[in-house]
Order: C-alpha cells, then structure tokens, then sequence
C-alpha cells in the first residue's frame, strides 16, 4: 500500500475556503478513502470492474452518491494506479470532493486538474444520466478523453467524444456514454441544433445532468456573454460600413463636460466632434461632429431613420476608428481581422463581434467586408451552463471572481492546497513615474537574470508592448523569443522552453495559460520534434502521443520512437533543471498590471510549479492604462513635487492599494455589465424554453389536432370578443370585419353575411360557436380528403415550420429592441424594466401569430397526389460561431467570400467509412486536389472540363481534404474581379452530400522576405526587380506578392511562374520545387504599373500542388521557333456571328503543332481575335488540353488590356487573344501556334469568336499543320 500523506499543516490551508466544520467533514472522508485503499488493492481486476455494477445497483435501490463516495474514490484511485501508473493525491481528492458538491476546485498549475476529474466524472455517470465534461478545445477533448478513458473503460464505462464537423450518426452515441469529452462550443451548438431539427431522431443530446468545466473562468466568465450563433444570409449592403468608416475619420476628439443637472444654469456643449470615456467604454458623436457626419454623407438626420440603423452604423464606425486598434484588440492577417482574446493574447478563430462592429473595422482596415447574416438560433454561455442539474469547474484562478459565480451560477469556490509547499517569492510591484523609465529598468531586470542563467518569462498586455520591448532587448543584444498572436503556430514550441538555462522569453498574456513550462526543458515537445524531424505527419505525431486504443503498425511505431526520444530528454534536462533551481527557478516579469486580477494571476502562476522556486514582480508606471484611466494624476502630481525623476521606483503601499482598488473597480464594473446582460438574456431564455418545449412537443409525437382545435376557438373568440366589446350585440359591419380574416381561411365570400336584425339574435358566445362550426366542417372535410395521418403530419410540419420562422423574427426583433432600450433611462424609466414588459408583450403578439398563420397554413393547404409531406429548415444554415478555437464553420463558398484570397483554398470535412465512388465538386475553379489521411486519392481540373474524380474511404472515420487553387493567373484574362473561385456548389460522394466543411483560407507561413533595390520609376510606368534568395532544401512553395506590388509576371530560375494582380485572388503564385535548386536562386519580377515591394516566399509547402507541365511554357508569346515546312490542311471562311463554329479537314492529319492563320475580319478592321480553339480527334471528340501551350503569336494585345495569346485554351468563353491595337496596330495576316504535346491525329477544330463585340471576329483564315515545330512565312 502507498505510504499515507501527511495531513499536518494542510488543514490550515484549507481554511481559506470553509468553516472548521467543513474542513473535518473533507478530512474525515479522505481517511476513510486512505482506509479503505489496502482492501482494494487486493481485489483482483474482475472484482474491481465489478464494483460499478455494484454501485449502480445500490444508486437504484435508493441509495445516495454522497453516500458512495469513500468507495467509489477508492475504486477510482486503484484503477488509475494500474492503468495509468498514477495515484491520486490527498489533495486531488478534495477536489474531486468540490466538485461533487458542485463547486469550483481552484488548483495552482502542474496539481494534475484532468486526473481529479475522473474521480467526479465516475461518482456521477452511477447515475445513468450521463457526465458532460467541458474542455477549450477540441485537442484536449480528444486527449482527455483517451487519455483519461482507460480509467473509465477498466471500470466498465464507456467513454464518448465530441469533435467539430462529427458526423450525425457517431454524436448521438458520444453522447449516450456515461462520460462525455467535447468543447463547450460543440455541446453549445449541439443544444442550438437539437432545437432546430426537424425529426426527434436527429437529435443527439439527452439533457443536462451534470458538467465538469475545464478553466471554468474562462468559459463562465471571460466568455459568459459570447452568444453562440447558428445563423443564415442576411441583407445589409458592406458600401454602408464602407461609407461611415469614410465619414468618420479625421475627427477631433473633444472632452466631455460633465455638470450637475440640478444646479447648472446652461448647458455646456462638449467640445470637439466625439467624446469618449475609455474606463466605460463608451463613445459618441457631439453635436457639432455629427453634422460633420452627415454632411460628409449627404445626409440630412441620421437620427431620422425609425428603424435605429443609421444610428447603429454610426456607433460601430466610430467605435471601430477610436476605441478598436490594431495589434492591440485585432490583428489582419490575410486580408481577415481576426480577434485578440483580451485576457489570453491568442487570436479567437472564427469569431467575430457582433452588432456590425466586426463589419465596421473590416471597412475601416480596408478589407473585405463580410456579409451580415441573420441569426437562426442563439444562447449565451452564460445560459447554457445554467441548464445542467449539476455544474462544477476547475481552474488556477477563481477567487477572484467569486461574487460572479455566486451570485449568476451558484458555484461556491473551493481553494485547493498545493500536494509540495508553494516556494515561489513573489516580490513586491516596483512603480515607475513613466513608461520609458519602467521599460529601462524592465531591461535591467532581465539582463540581471540573463547573466546568471535565470530563465525570464516577460508578460505584456498588447501585441505593440510586446514588439517594444524586444526592440529594446535586440538593441542590448539579449538574445530572446517573441510570443504574440502574430506567431500563435509557435506558442506550444516557444513557452515549452521557457524554463531552458537562460531563456528570455516575452509574450503577450496568452502566455498565462497552455503549455506546462518546466524546468530545464519541455521533453514532450523535444520529442516530438525528432518525430517531425523524422518525416512523420503531424496527424502521425498526435496519435504518437496519444493514448487511444490501436493496432496500427505506424502508429505504435511512432508511440515507441517517441517514449524512447522523451525518455532520453527526460534524462539530458533533469541536469539543466537542477542548474535552473539553483539561479532560483522562472523568473515571472510582469510589465503591466491587467484590469483583472486573475489575468496576473494566470501569469505568476507560471512559476514555481509542483514544489519548484520561482520568483515574480510587476514593473509599471503612472502613465499605464489602469493607473492612467483610474486616478493616477494625483500621485504624479505629487512625485512632481518630489523632484522623483524617472529612473526612481516608487514602493508605497498606499500605491500598491490603489492599484488593487482600481483592479477591482473594473472586476466590479465588469461583473455588473455581464449581470446587466444576463437580466436582458433571461428575457430571452424565458421566450426560449417556452418555444424549444413547443418544438419538442410537437416533435415528439404528441397528438396536435385538439391544440389546433383550441387554436381555432382562440383566434375565433379573440375576433369576436376584439370587435364586440363590452355590447350585447355586434352590428353587420362590425361582424364583417371580425371574420374577413376568416373569408381567407375556410369562410366563403358570401358565406355569413349576417344583418343588423340577425344578429339581434346572437351572443358573443353564440357567434363564436356558429363561425367555429363552419370552421370545423370545412377542416372536417379536408381532413377526409387527405387522411387523418396525413392531416396529423401536416399539422406536425406546418406548426414547426410557422413556429421556425417567427421565432427566427422575435429573435431579430428584441435584439432590435434591445439595441435602443437603453435610450428610456433619459425618460426616467429603467431600461431592463421597459425591456421585460415590452418584450412580453412582443412573445404575446409573436404567439398569437403563430397561431393564426399555422391555421391559414393548414385551412389553405394544397396537396398533389401521392405527394409527400417533406419537413425541412426554414432557412439554410450558413456559419456557426461563438465560442472556441476553431475555424467559422460554412457552407462550401467562393473565395471572394473568404477575403481577398491568396488563390489557395482548403475544404476538410470528416466522412464516416467504408465508401467507394464518386466525389463531385459543383461549380469548382480551378483545380482541386483531393487527400484522405492526407494521402492524395485524385485530381479534377476546371479548365479540362473536370469536376470530380473517384476515391476510397476505409472503414471509420476519416479527414478528406479538397485543396482547390486558383489557375485563373494563367489566363490573364480582364475579367478577373468578375471571377468565382473555389467550390460554389454542393460536394456530394457517391451521390450523397456532404456536410459540415471547415473552410481554410491558407496562409504564407515560415516566411523570408526577399529583398529588392533599385530606383522605383516615376509615375505607373513598367519596371523589373531582380533579387536573390537562399534555398537549402528545393520543395513546393508560394510566392506571396501582397507588399507593394501591382500588376505583373514573376520568373524564378528563368521559369516563369505566371501572372499577379493586387485585384482579386491573384495574389499568389505557386513554384514547383523542381523550379528551385539548393543555394543561390535568382528572382525577377516585372511590374507592368510600376510597383515595387517585397516577396514572401513560403520555404515549406502545405500540400504538394499536382504539376502542370503546360504552366512554365503558357506565357512564351513571341518566342521564334526552328523554321519548317508547314502543310496547308484546311482555308475557307468563318460565318459572321458570335456562335461557335466546328470546321472538318478534308482529311484526318498527323500534326503536333497547329498554326490559324487570320486573313482578314468581318468588321475589315487590322486586328484578329479568338475566345476559343479546340481541336478533335479522328473521332471527332474533343482532345484534353493539359500538355497544350502557346509557342507563337505574330501580335497581341498587353497595354490596353489583358489579351494574350494564352487565352485561345483557358476555357473562358468571356476571355480572348486579341492581336496589338495600342501604338503600331499590325494589320492581316496574323497567326497563334499551338504546340498539342504530342503528334496525334486530327480530324477538325471548333472556333469560337470574341463574345463581347464584333471587333477582330475572323473572316477568311487558313490551317497549317506539322508535327514538328514550324514557322510558315506569312
């Protein structure tokens, strides 16, 4: 048996968390587990794996989990001793203990948080009803989940996983597993889903027992408000955000005068053209700027608009122009505004801001603006996890925030001690009166701890800190690595370092949490490494290091060549760590206090790791943002007085006090916002649950003819009674207009058309019953005409569908609502008040509706014979987002869609096996390589006529990847802005559709700039660069030419590499590796405009790019060729006319070269041109035209537009040769020679003229024919 911990001293630690009372209940259970540990070490593994049976048993005949716990720990604890080679710690105990009882376990860095969990997961999945727990992405769900499955499988369990883009049919099993691994994105988006389906067997969830939150404040508070939201098209135009981000620059920020209504005599203008408060985040047009707005415009009142749209332009504009910067708050990278998480420093894939503010920077950054959308369904996280029975968490930072969890979830937080006593220092915050002199002796600090081998993790709050602070490190020559959102690829390689002798690291606040930094060294990562050194896949290294179940010979490989690897770093770092404790462990330099104390928490608690020394101190100044925004003026005042310069450290504890103060100012500010939300959500989670409990109803089979035989006496009596009012009698005319919405649904027109005297004769009670009569006949009769199961599934699909679509509206409408709600305070009304009871008031309406239009549905039903009743969405699901790390999910789309691409494009879904056939890519362009496993299976090129190729999925699930790159270069067509690249249709295999593509937009990693000198010519005239660039291993790469460059062609080594233009997606070019050679390459650009900049050229290649032998030869226009006698096949003349012509030779010729020769136009002007040639076979089919190219053209076109002779084969009818019509203007004849790749028999070719005009349209023309290559004289 393990020896018993030593409980001594640890009691008072618990008592940050409980009362003594407490503290001897938890340490009372904890013996009892110790207690209990001998005996099941004797058990044998059938009689240990017999025990969940057993509690199962116990659980249905009465007994409590509570009453469990001691032996159900115990089992837990002695199945992870034999599986996992680990035994659960005293401490880890009491946390699994918190988060039973539902509480938050607050556990420091490196306490093994994921092996507690089992302990909680266990005990509750007794139940039956399943355990949900939450990890921050899908990386550690997979991990977790086998990794921690060994002990839940040993036990008898099973084990589920959720995964983005999951298929159907393998979710709804995950989540009928007693434990249950996945994102709080995916079970967000799972409930959303759930809510929207159209059959009760396409849903997957079976509700909300309990949930273990990993990094529980992460998820429940940074993100609580984050609405996750499954949305479809929407309707507002970018060129409005486009106009307001114009209309808003330029501005003079004003101050804002602040005076006391009761006692000011005038009201005080505020001066400038906006005011903001910075600490509120709040920002407004004064009068005097917005009339500049307008005016910049053409609008007369912006304040005009009813619809608050206009208004809420302008806010978002001016939010975007002066509160959201750059690098700071988002960074662009390739062409995208992409989110910085304030409180992590990583950039938030996939999420945008919502209410048109993501739009307004777009236009502001003068990048594609993507289009609104319309939401389908939405919750907030904060909603979401108030659902389950049961919720705990587990974090390193927690107390900080424990009024929130309190008060808003019920979660109590637990304080876990450390298993080894805490030996980190942490030193006393040095205040500096600036910033220069804080960033001096930050520089100071750092070299101190350089020069003896102290390893130093410097943090900064922004991306332009963190960029400053290593210029002035580069300038001391202290060698360091840069972490920021700019290099995010790097974050688990750089932090897993960060603990090497003499390491400088400095890094944004994404440094607080990730990668354990250890010592010495990350042996994990170093492992891996030699695995990717080894050639090994990174799909290949994750299994590596995985822990899921597999007889895979290379994968169980790849796990012993990386146990052997980590072993051997294992052992070459424990010297280095030892060196590192004796200098005194990590060295945490903080250089800015963040608003939220946890945030600095996050980042001390980097140091001293499982019992190791550390140290930690913050740097800051008076002129940092939370000692500038909260009442710094006066200590800086004071230190004027002083004569304190600015090399001189300030150590007072009234400043250390205000600095906390002002911290929790905005933790306070911050917690009332989210509170202030979460009042309006409520509203909206209650209209919610009433809507999603009508949907499950309805779904479930519950039987809708008496609903809608009381909807019908309801619409019926509200007309009625609406029109009759407190009178004994209805009037004919009053009477009419009560039931002319019923002449639209089952009254015909002349049917009821009662008089005054009639109606003499009837109560309110008594029309109701005649109108509800002849209501009831005439359903009566439908319903026989149909059958009644046919008339049940009717109702069944048409009240879904009534209730989609106008809970699609309400939801529009109170986000409408809510918008301006805010605007009632200056009426003295408050806001949340007006929100509830107008709110109400829209749901009352909203209900009332539906029931009206479900019954003019149903009473105006049309069915065909034999015709089906389908259910389908209302609206087509276009994006899901919200939370998590992962890509904006989207339907297949063009890449203009995505942009401005780079011209490369990848779609990756997940397809369950085994299946064989098929995939079809609709509406693809240009070229489209297909991979299983990362391993190619086909190719389809557009340009060829090709849109699909057949591949083989094995059996399981499998990653398929369509990589489709833009050729639309090649063409140097005009019409380039017109283009649609990617995939537009729908992607189908073996007939089937597929589903839920991530969509990658590539980016150039791994870049080196080239650089060029040179004199730029004046004005936008053409210019060649030539640079040069060292390459030590040849692979496929991209060139990327968005710096500075215009218009133009690139040649590597001589090769030419095609055509760029800064318009569309031509911004990108890709270069064979062979074109490449080890060493010196050399690089010319030619820029037709004039453009001068830098190239980025990728040194490593995604995905290797099928060869396109005709790519290096389609641009040699003009080039002579070796004269040879070339064979008259064919003359005659064209029709006038802009259709396609197809001429047969008089006899099938041997040819590999072909020569059209224009004599003279139908217009009688001097120039040819030609859209399209193709030539057929002996059979008179079309020949493929992938080893064609273009070896001469007598003349053509480049100045005034895009007409080169390569146009005649790039299968765009809206694209042409045109023969030079700039300067000289060469008159008949002229020629184009094609060179076919090979000499192969032909029987004729078709032509195709110029589409657009009558210009150049060939007359007379003649057909020369070789099958060497030729130049027959004119």
């Amino acid at each position: 048996m393990a020896k018993k911990e030593n409980h001594m001293g640890f009691m008072s630690k618990l008592l940050s968390f409980g009362s003594d009372k407490d503290l001897k209940r938890y340490y009372k259970i904890v013996d009892q587990i110790n207690g209990l540990e001998p005996q099941f070490e004797k058990m044998t593994e059938e009689e240990l794996r017999a025990q969940t049976d057993k509690f199962r048993e116990r659980y249905a005949n009465g007994e409590s989990l509570d009453d469990m716990l001691p032996e159900a720990f115990a089992t837990v604890r002695e199945a992870s001793k034999r599986t996992m080679g680990m035994r659960h710690f005293d401490v880890q105990l009491i946390g699994a203990m918190a988060l039973h009882e539902g509480h938050i376990a607050e556990m420091k860095t490196g306490e093994g948080k994921t092996l507690v969990s089992t302990l909680a997961g266990y005990l509750n999945a007794i139940a039956g009803k399943g355990v949900h727990v939450v990890t921050v992405n899908d990386y550690l769900a997979k991990r977790d989940s086998e990794w921690m499955g060994r002990i839940y499988k040993y036990l008898g369990m099973t084990v589920g996983l959720l995964q983005n883009n999951m298929p159907l049919e393998l979710k709804r099993p995950a989540y009928q597993a007693d434990v249950t691994y996945g994102t709080n994105s995916e079970f967000g988006f799972d409930y959303l889903r759930d809510n929207m389906v159209t059959r009760p067997e396409q849903r997957v969830q079976r509700g909300h027992n309990y949930a273990i939150v990993d990094e529980v404040d992460s998820i429940l508070i940074d993100e609580a408000r984050t609405p996750l939201i499954i949305s479809g098209a929407g309707t507002k135009s970018a060129s409005t955000y486009k106009d307001f981000a114009r209309a808003v620059r330029g501005l003079e920020r004003g101050e804002d005068v602040s005076h006391d209504m009761l006692t000011a005599t005038e009201d005080v203008e505020p001066t400038g053209d906006y005011v903001m408060d910075e600490a509120k985040h709040t920002i407004a047009a004064t009068e005097r700027g917005l009339k500049k707005i307008e005016r910049r415009l053409g609008i007369e009142d912006i304040y005009a608009d009813l619809s608050g749209q206009l208004v809420n332009h302008l806010q978002q504009a001016l939010k975007a122009q002066y509160m959201f910067h750059r690098d700071k708050q988002y960074v662009v990278t390739n062409g995208e505004v992409k989110i910085v998480d304030e409180f992590t420093g990583r950039i938030m894939e996939g999420r945008r801001y919502s209410e048109g503010l993501h739009q307004a920077i777009e236009a502001k950054e003068g990048v594609t603006v993507a289009r609104e959308s319309r939401t389908l369904a939405t919750i907030t996280f904060q909603n979401y996890f108030r659902l389950y029975d049961k919720l705990s968490g587990m974090t390193g930072t927690a107390m900080t925030e424990s009024e929130e969890f309190g008060t808003i979830y019920n979660l109590d937080i637990v304080e876990i001690p450390t298993n080894r006593p805490n030996q980190r220092v942490d030193h006393h915050d040095v205040v500096y009166k600036t910033e220069a002199g804080k960033f001096r002796a930050v520089i100071r600090q750092v070299k101190e701890c350089h020069e003896k081998g102290q390893p130093v993790l410097v943090g900064t709050v922004s991306i332009e800190k963190n960029e400053l602070l290593s210029h002035l490190l580069q300038r001391e020559g202290i060698q360091h690595n840069l972490l920021n959102a700019k290099n995010h690829e790097k974050e688990a390689e750089i932090v897993a370092q960060a603990g090497k002798l003499g390491a400088v690291t400095v890094a944004t606040n994404m440094a607080g949490r990730g990668t354990d930094i250890m010592l010495g060294g990350n042996a994990e990562f170093l492992a891996k490494a030699d695995l990717r050194k080894a050639g090994m896949t990174d799909e290949l290294i994750a299994e590596a290091t995985g822990f899921a179940e597999t007889d895979n010979e290379d994968i169980l490989n790849a796990r012993k060549m990386f146990t052997e690897a980590e072993a051997k770093y294992k052992d070459e770092i424990r010297a280095e760590a030892d060196k590192v404790r004796t200098v005194g462990g990590l060295f945490i330099l903080g250089t800015e206090r963040h608003e939220s104390r946890r945030i600095d928490n996050q980042l001390r608690g980097r140091a001293g790791r499982q019992g190791d020394p550390g140290e930690t101190r913050f740097f800051l100044s008076l002129e940092d943002d939370i000692m500038r925004l909260f009442g710094s003026e006066r200590v800086m005042g004071m230190m004027e007085k002083l004569g304190v310069d600015e090399d001189t450290p300030i150590d007072a504890k009234m400043l250390s006090n205000a600095i906390e103060n002002a911290q929790k100012q905005v933790e306070s500010r911050n917690f009332q916002t989210r509170k202030n939300v979460l009042q309006y959500d409520d509203v909206m989670n209650t209209q919610r649950e009433v809507i999603y409990k009508q949907r499950r109803q309805v779904l479930d089979g519950e039987d809708l003819q008496q609903s809608i035989q009381s909807m019908l006496r309801s619409t019926i009596e509200n007309a009625i009674r609406g029109h009759m009012g407190e009178q004994k009698h209805m009037t004919a005319e009053e009477f009419r207009e009560a039931t002319a919405l019923f002449h639209t649904m089952f009254l015909l027109p002349d049917e009821l058309r009662l008089t005054d005297e009639e109606l003499q004769g009837y109560t309110a009670d008594g029309l109701v019953d005649l109108v509800m009569e002849k209501a009831q006949a005439v359903y009566q009769r439908k319903e026989q005409e149909f059958t009644p199961p046919l008339m049940r599934e009717l109702e069944r699909v048409i009240m879904l569908r009534v209730v989609d679509e106008y809970w699609m509206d309400q939801i529009d409408a109170m986000n409408d609502l809510k918008q301006g709600i805010g605007l009632r305070a200056y009426a003295q009304t408050d806001p949340v008040v007006a929100y509830k009871k107008e709110g109400y008031e829209m749901f009352e309406q909203m209900i009332a509706a539906i029931q009206e239009e479900t019954l003019r549905r149903l009473f105006l039903v049309r069915l065909r014979k034999n015709e089906e009743v389908k259910r389908e969405r209302v609206a087509k699901v276009t994006s899901e987002s919200g939370g998590g790390e992962d890509v904006i999910r989207k339907e297949p789309v063009h890449m203009e869609a995505l942009g401005q691409s780079l011209g490369f494009i990848l779609y990756r879904t997940k397809v369950n096996g085994p299946v064989k056939g098929e995939l079809k890519m609709n509406n693809m362009q240009d070229r489209a390589i297909v991979y299983v496993d990362g391993k190619r299976q086909g190719a389809a090129d557009r340009r060829y006529k090709q849109d699909s190729c057949d591949i083989v999925i094995p059996s399981g699930l499998h990653t398929v990847d369509i990589f489709v790159e833009n050729m639309g270069r090649i063409n140097f067509g005009g019409q380039i802005q017109g283009e649609r690249k990617g995939i537009r249709g729908p992607i189908t295999l073996d007939g089937k559709k597929l589903e839920n593509f991530l969509i990658y937009n590539f980016p150039c990693k791994g870049v080196e700039l080239i650089p060029f000198s040179g004199k730029k010519p004046a004005g936008d005239q053409p210019v060649f660069h030539r640079g040069y660039f060292n390459v030590s291993n040849p692979k496929d790469t991209y060139l990327d030419m968005r710096d500075g460059w215009k218009k133009g062609v690139v040649w590597v080594n001589g090769r030419n590499l095609g055509r760029f233009w800064f318009i569309g997606s031509q911004q990108a070019l890709y270069c064979p590796g062979e074109y490449l050679k080890p060493g010196k390459n050399e690089i010319v650009v030619l820029d037709v405009d004039g453009g001068s900049g830098t190239v980025k050229g990728v040194k490593e290649a995604i995905y290797e790019v099928n060869r396109d032998p005709a790519m290096a030869d389609v641009f040699r226009v003009g080039k002579p060729v070796a004269p040879a006698a070339g064979q008259l096949v064919h003359k005659g003349s064209f029709a006038k006319g802009a259709d396609q012509q197809e001429i047969k030779f008089r006899a099938p010729v041997q040819a590999r070269y072909i020569a059209i020769v224009s004599k003279n136009a139908h217009d009688n002007g001097p120039h040819a041109a030609i859209a399209e040639l193709n030539f057929l076979d002996a059979s008179g089919n079309l020949l493929p035209r992938e080893q064609w190219s273009v070896v001469y053209a007598d003349s053509h076109e480049t100045t005034g537009e895009a007409a080169q002779a390569g146009l005649v084969m790039d299968n765009q009818p809206t694209t042409y040769w045109h023969t030079k019509w700039q300067g000289d203007n060469p008159r008949h004849p002229h020629m184009i020679v094609l060179d076919l790749g090979k000499v192969q028999k032909l029987s004729g070719f078709r032509y195709l003229p110029r589409q657009d005009r009558e210009n150049g349209r060939i007359k007379d023309y003649e057909v020369y024919a070789s099958p060497k290559p030729f130049k027959p004289a004119k």
